[in-house]
Formats: C-alpha cells, sequence, structure tokens
C-alpha cells in the first residue's frame, strides 16, 4: 500500500440523482482515478470502515472535464463510490496497492523459521505423551 495523494475537502455538493459531490484540493501527491481511497476525518478512518475493504473514486472533475489524474496545488470535484457522507474538513488520503514478489532469501528465512517451529512443536508433544505415560502407571 503506497499513499499517492491526499485531498482536502473544502465544500460539499448534493446533487439529486447523482449524489454527494466534494469540492477538493490537492495538498501533496498525484490523484488518479483508478486509486483507491480512504476517507480520514479528525484523524479517525470513516470509510470503509471494515478491515479489507476498499473504497474506490467514482468519478474526478477538473471544471467540469473528466480527468484521469490531478497534480498537487489543483482543486476537483470527487464522487466516492457508495459513500455520501462527506464533510468539510475530511481528508482523502489516495492509494495504490503495490504486489511484491517475495525473494528466495525471504522464502528461505520463512521456510526455516516454519521449520523450526514444527520440531518445536513436535518436541512439546513428546513430552506432554512421556507425562500422560507416567501418569498412567
Amino acid at each position: 500500500k503506497e499513499i499517492t495523494a491526499q485531498i482536502e475537502v473544502r465544500d460539499v455538493f448534493k446533487i439529486s440523482k447523482v449524489g454527494t459531490i466534494a469540492g477538493c484540493y490537492v495538498t501533496e501527491g498525484k490523484v488518479n482515478r483508478s486509486n483507491f481511497i480512504t476517507i480520514i476525518r479528525d484523524g479517525i478512518v470513516v470509510y470503509p470502515t471494515k478491515e479489507g475493504q476498499q473504497a474506490e473514486l467514482d468519478s474526478l472533475k477538473r471544471f467540469k472535464d473528466d480527468v484521469k489524474e490531478i497534480g498537487a496545488g489543483y482543486e476537483c470535484g470527487v464522487k466516492i463510490k457508495n459513500f455520501n457522507d462527506i464533510k468539510v474538513g475530511d481528508v482523502v488520503e489516495c492509494y495504490e496497492i503495490i504486489e511484491v514478489k517475495q525473494t528466495l532469501d525471504e522464502f528461505q528465512k520463512i521456510s526455516a523459521k516454519e521449520a523450526k517451529a514444527k520440531e518445536a512443536k513436535e518436541a512439546k508433544a513428546k513430552e506432554k505423551n512421556k507425562e500422560q505415560e507416567k501418569d498412567k502407571d
């Protein structure tokens, strides 16, 4: 997860049949329409509320034109998919998910840790079995 931009909500417009549009100012980075977002109000994540859930931009506009990306220092209009409770002062963090391939060294380290854990578990199980046999005698 790499944060690409931060947007500050400056004004909110409620439009019938469309929903809530946030008039925003890009404070840092570049906003891309395909980015995922997180809405933060007073330091608390408001949307998405569930872990693993991802929120998306429904539309990104500069004046009346649909745009793919907007840089820092520009104003834009944002509609968020399945969310209308936007308030002035909210911060929208845009991020993209970057997949990192696991290297062979990392894989070997993980395998070694798993093997040690398995050995320790087996040793504990053997000790338990010996104690149970002693109790039976």
